[in-house]
């Protein structure tokens, strides 16, 4: 049974987005397993949300991230 993890951050979809989103995942594992097992599979796919401000990139909060991108020294 196949699990799919879509994690996104807190907030950054909708319900009918997160429930757009699942369907057509779904839909390509769908698909893609036929061809490869020849049969539907009984699978599913998990919308996780992060609090975003609780993760390093790099070392980074995304709150320096962020930060950052906006320096003169970082853009262009």
């Amino acid at each position: 049974m196949p699990l799919i993890e879509i994690t996104v951050g807190q907030g950054e979809l909708t319900s009918a987005e997160k429930l757009r989103l699942t369907r057509a995942v779904q839909s390509a594992l769908v698909e893609e397993y036929k061809k490869i097992k020849g049969r539907t599979p009984r699978s599913w796919v998990l919308v996780r949300e992060l609090d975003i401000e609780s993760l390093l990139i790099d070392g980074l909060t995304v709150a320096e991230i962020r930060a950052l991108k906006g320096s003169p020294q970082t853009q262009g």
